[in-house]
């Protein structure tokens, strides 16, 4: 699989989004990406930890569109229903988030908004979430890299449900990935159906020639 690093970086300042990971070609062509894929699946299962999703539709027409508070939203949402989830197993979660590129100033308006969200709504208070949102930069932390390859192959996923049609030629995540993905979700993030038996059958199938 290609690696470009136009700007000549350090392994250690260089990153490859998940965008830019999960193609339809690399996915296609690397048997290999499909197998360190699994394999880290197949690790978060063992160990008993979950992939967590949450998101809207976002609206067709772009000018209706407003990307910041959508983040907002998705935000708060995503850290009231894992605030619920640990309430239930007795845990407590941190939430640290890839750094924005719109500055200290983003960061501040923020992260003064998701304290107001998840502490002064008697309703929805979070009592499990340790304290607000934390950023780092993507490209020093693996973790932060790790989550943003799922982001992307969850976009995709997501995509091909909404919108199958359009993205005809996004079914080999679906196939590859959907179930193996909704096996390791936790039950309140949207991912945790189980696919058709047909698909789960050529799952298996296609497992045993690439794991």
């Amino acid at each position: 699989m290609e690696h470009k690093n136009p700007e000549h970086l350090p392994a250690y300042h260089w990153e490859k989004k998940g965008s830019a990971l999960f193609t339809v070609a690399n996915v296609s062509k690397y048997r290999e990406l499909r197998r360190s894929s699994f394999r880290l699946l197949n690790h978060i299962q063992k160990i008993g930890r979950y992939v967590f999703y949450t998101g809207e539709h976002k609206p067709t027409e772009h000018t209706k569109h407003n990307s910041t508070e959508t983040f907002q939203r998705v935000l708060v949402q995503s850290i009231r229903k894992i605030d619920r989830f640990c309430t239930l197993n007795n845990a407590s979660f941190i939430v640290l988030l890839d750094e924005q590129k719109a500055g200290n100033e983003w960061r501040e308006r923020n992260v003064e908004a998701y304290t107001l969200a998840m502490f002064e709504d008697a309703s929805e208070k979070c009592r499990t979430l340790i304290e607000p949102p934390l950023q780092g930069e993507s490209y020093l932390f693996q973790t932060l890299q790790c989550a943003d390859w799922l982001c992307g192959l969850i976009g995709r996923l997501t995509t091909y449900a909404v919108a199958p049609e359009e993205f005809d030629d996004w079914e080999l995540f679906d196939t590859y990935f959907a179930t193996r993905i909704a096996n390791v979700a936790l039950p309140c993030s949207g991912l945790d159906h189980k696919k058709a038996a047909k698909v789960t059958k050529v799952v298996a199938q296609l497992s045993a020639n690439d794991c």
